[in-house]
Order: structure tokens, then sequence, then C-alpha cells
């Protein structure tokens, strides 16, 4: 009587222990399934196109004479200049945005080797310094140009007009 008492006690702790398995497999896939489903799902492709606006510009300056005055003719890339104590020398660097080109905002660097017996009248009405490094310090337009449905060039007011040499310009100051 006892080994069936303890044959019937196995059989239950058995058929609990298969119970519990398999409520153990069922949770398992219970938990399984929607995550599998979730991270093997599809949607129809995103297609991202990047494409970089044309912006064409133009740096140039008026031409100007031995004395360093502006002289009639078409704008240049390049003068040379014979300076002496006391000259106010004409220099109007000065960008076009040409017309079609994207709004764009407009940087400019200007590399200035001068010392500081040369002055120039940077023009803070229409251009802002936003960086400075040693010799070389960029500016901004102070606003967007947009020339893209322009029917002319966008022309920029110059960066500047001038550069005065000092009364007291020596000869070590050039060196």
């Amino acid at each position: 009587m006892k080994d069936r008492k303890k044959e019937r006690y196995v059989m239950k702790r058995r058929k609990g222990l298969i119970t519990i398995a398999a409520l153990l497999v069922i949770a398992i896939v219970a938990a399984v399934a929607p995550t599998y489903s979730w991270l093997s799902a599809q949607s129809d492709k995103v297609v991202n196109t990047f494409a970089g606006g044309a912006i064409s510009i133009l740096l140039d300056e008026s031409p100007v004479g031995t004395d360093g005055k502006k002289i009639e003719g078409n704008r240049t890339t390049a003068n040379s200049y014979k300076y002496k104590a006391g000259a106010v020398l004409d220099k109007d660097p000065r960008v076009t945005v040409i017309k079609g080109s994207e709004e764009c905002y407009v940087f400019l660097c200007v590399e200035n080797g001068l010392n500081d017996k040369f002055a120039i009248n940077y023009d803070t009405s229409s251009w802002l310094k936003v960086a400075e490094s040693g010799e070389k310090s960029v500016y901004t337009y102070k606003q967007r140009v947009n020339a893209l449905e322009a029917t002319e060039n966008k022309v920029l007011e110059p960066i500047f007009t001038t550069v005065t040499i000092s009364e007291d310009l020596t000869s070590e100051d050039i060196l």
C-alpha cells in the first residue's frame, strides 16, 4: 500500500512539474513572439536625397593708379600700391553674389599683415567681425543674400574702402 501511495505522489509531482514546465514555455513564447515580430517587421523604404546648393560669388576691387587712387576701368582681382607716409589709398574689396545662386550667408577672411601704421576703415554697418586669429579676421555680411530668383547679380557693400597710412611711417616700420 505504501508503494501505491508513493507512486501516486510521484505521479502528481510529475504532472505538476510538467504543468509548470508547459506554463513556463507558454510564457516564454508569449513574451518572445511579439518582440521577434516587432524586430523582424519591415516597412517601405525611406529615401533621403541631399543636394548642395549652387552658390557663385566674385570678389574684386576697383582698379587704382600709381598714386593708389581709383581710376576708370573694369574691376580687378589685383592691384599694386606704392605708398608714402600720410597717403590715403583707395581699396574697396567687394563681393558679388551671381544671380541664380542659392540664398546664402557671405563670409570673408581678411588677412592683414600691416602694422598699426596702416588703418583700414572697415564697414561695420554692413559687415560684422565674427572671429580673429593672429593676422586673420573673419567677417560676415549682416544679412542673408538671396540671388536665386534675382534678375541681376547682388553686389554687396565693400568690406572697407580705404587704407590710411600714418604720417609717422618710417622705413623701419615696413621692414
